[in-house]
C-alpha cells in the first residue's frame, strides 16, 4: 500500500475509533492501540460497580466485548463477566510456572511469581474465540500454550503451543496479543532481569490454531525482548509496529537492536528505527521497547523508551538508525499510550505527558500528572490512568492534566490499564478485577 493510501486508512481507522461507543477488545481497544473511546460525557466521578477476587494476579488488562468481560489471570485462568458482575464462565488453561522452576531451567530471574497469563489476550469476532496464552510445566519443560476459548461457553476449541527463540524458560509473553486479519500475533521477550538465552520475537499462528506459524526474531545474539505490554501495533494495511529492548551489541555494528520495527502481516521485515544511542542504550538497560509505538492520525509514529526521550518518526519511512524527524527529551515511558489525533498521552515514570504532534512532524510537549504515571485511556473528555503506589484510578482533565477525582481500585501492577465501556471502566489488580462506574 503506498504511504498516502496508507494515511487515509489510518485516518479512517482512527476516526471509527473515536466514535466507537463499545467493545474493547483488545488491549487498549483496538489494533492501532489508541485507547480511546468516544463520548459526549466530561467524566468527573468514579464509584464503585463491583469486583472479584480471582484465582491470581491480573497484570493483563482486561477486554470486553457487548457486555461480557474477559480477564486473564497469573492463575493460569481466562474469566467470563456479565456487565453486572455475575461469572460467566471460568476456563483455567494450564497451571502456572513458579520462578524457582525457571531458575532450574536456565532462568534464573522474574519479578512474577508464579507466571500464568500475563499477556492481554484478544477477542476476535469472526470465530466469536478469545485467544489467550498460559505459561505452563508440559513434561517438565516450560511451555507457552496459545488456547481458543468459545467465548459464549467457555469451552476450549483447541489449544497450541507457540515457541519463541531460544531457550523457552528464559522468555516471558507479556506483551498483548493481536489479531491481524485471520492471524494471531504473539510477542515474547525475556524475564525481568534479562537472564538466559532469550530472543525478542513475534509469533504469528491462524485463527484456527492450524498450519504453519511464521515468526520474526531481531537479528542480534541475545535480548531485544519484544516485551512492552500493549504488544504489536497492527496499522491498516495488516502490517505490524513492534518495539524491541537492549540487545547484546555495544559497539562496533548495529545489531537490529532498541529498535521500533515495521513488519509486514507475514512478518517480513520492512523498515526499522534506531536511536544514534543504541549501543549506549543496550549498554546500560535502556530499552527503547518499553513503551509501544503510538500512531498518530497525521502519520507519525511517536516512541519513547527508558533513556527519556521521545521520538516522533515517519510512518511511511521510519528511517533507520538516527531517522527520526524530531526529538525532545521529557518521557522515560512504559506501556501503552494512548492516541487522540495527533495529540498522545505518554506513560512516563513522573506521571502520564501530554504530547501535540505537527503537521511536519514537530513535538510539544505539554502537562504531566506528577505521581501517575499508568498507562492512559482516554474516555471522551477525559484521561483515565492509574499509580501503582497510591492503588486509585484518577480522572484528569486532557486540556491542563488537573485530576477530576481518584478511586481506589486494590494494589496494582506497574502496568495495569484500563479498559472502557460505556460508562464503565475495568481495572485488574493484584488480586482480581474491578469495576467502576464513571460519569
Amino acid at each position: 500500500m503506498r504511504p498516502s493510501a496508507i494515511l487515509a486508512a489510518l485516518t479512517s481507522a482512527l476516526t471509527v475509533a473515536l466514535l466507537a461507543a463499545c467493545n474493547w477488545p483488545t488491549y487498549h481497544g483496538n489494533g492501532g492501540r489508541t485507547g480511546v473511546l468516544g463520548s459526549s460525557t466530561s467524566a468527573r466521578s468514579l464509584t464503585p460497580a463491583w469486583s472479584h477476587a480471582l484465582d491470581g494476579a491480573v497484570y493483563a488488562s482486561p477486554i470486553v466485548n457487548n457486555g461480557t468481560i474477559f480477564v486473564a489471570t497469573e492463575g493460569g485462568t481466562v474469566y467470563a463477566f456479565t456487565a453486572a458482575g455475575a461469572l460467566r464462565w471460568r476456563a483455567h488453561i494450564a497451571a502456572p510456572v513458579r520462578l524457582s522452576d525457571l531458575a532450574t531451567r536456565g532462568a534464573p530471574c522474574g519479578n512474577i511469581d508464579p507466571l500464568g497469563i500475563t499477556g492481554t489476550p484478544v477477542y476476535d469476532a469472526a470465530t466469536n474465540r478469545v485467544f489467550a496464552v498460559a505459561e505452563t510445566l508440559v513434561n517438565g519443560n516450560v511451555e507457552h500454550l496459545l488456547a481458543s476459548i468459545n467465548a459464549d461457553t467457555g469451552a476450549f476449541a483447541t489449544r497450541r503451543v507457540i515457541p519463541p527463540r531460544g531457550n523457552e524458560a528464559a522468555h516471558q509473553e507479556r506483551g498483548a496479543l493481536a489479531l491481524d486479519g485471520n492471524r494471531v500475533i504473539v510477542p515474547f521477550g525475556g524475564l525481568g532481569g534479562d537472564c538466559g538465552s532469550y530472543i525478542g520475537s513475534v509469533v504469528s499462528t491462524a485463527t484456527n490454531l492450524a498450519g504453519v506459524q511464521t515468526s520474526y526474531a531481531i537479528p542480534t545474539t541475545r535480548e531485544a525482548g519484544m516485551w512492552t505490554p500493549p504488544g504489536p501495533t497492527v496499522l491498516p494495511d495488516g502490517s505490524i509496529l513492534v518495539a524491541d529492548g537492549n540487545g547484546a551489541a555495544t559497539s562496533g555494528a548495529y545489531d537490529g537492536s532498541d529498535s521500533v520495527v515495521h513488519l509486514s502481516a507475514g512478518l517480513t521485515f520492512l523498515d526499522r528505527f534506531a536511536p544514534t544511542t543504541w549501543a549506549a542504550d543496550n549498554a546500560a538497560d535502556l530499552d527503547l521497547g518499553s513503551a509501544g509505538p503510538a500512531v498518530t492520525s497525521n502519520g507519525y509514529v511517536v516512541q519513547s523508551g527508558k533513556r527519556g526521550v521521545v521520538y516522533v518518526l515517519r510512518l511511511s519511512h521510519l528511517g533507520g538508525v538516527g531517522g527520526q524527524v524530531s526529538a525532545a527529551d521529557g518521557c522515560d515511558a512504559y506501556g501503552g499510550a494512548a492516541v487522540s489525533g495527533s495529540t498522545v498521552f505518554l506513560p512516563c515514570q513522573a506521571g502520564v505527558r501530554r504530547a501535540d504532534i505537527g503537521a511536519n512532524g514537530s513535538i510539544q510537549l505539554g502537562w504531566q500528572a506528577f505521581g501517575i504515571p499508568g498507562a492512559p485511556v482516554v474516555y471522551g473528555n477525559a484521561v483515565l490512568a492509574t499509580s501503582q503506589a497510591t492503588g486509585r484510578l484518577y480522572i484528569l482533565d486532557p486540556a491542563t492534566g488537573g485530576v477530576r477525582t481518584s478511586m481506589a481500585v486494590g494494589a496494582l501492577s506497574r502496568f495495569a490499564t484500563p479498559a472502557l465501556d460505556t460508562g464503565r471502566a475495568y481495572v485488574g489488580n493484584m488480586f482480581g478485577i474491578v469495576a467502576v462506574n464513571v460519569r
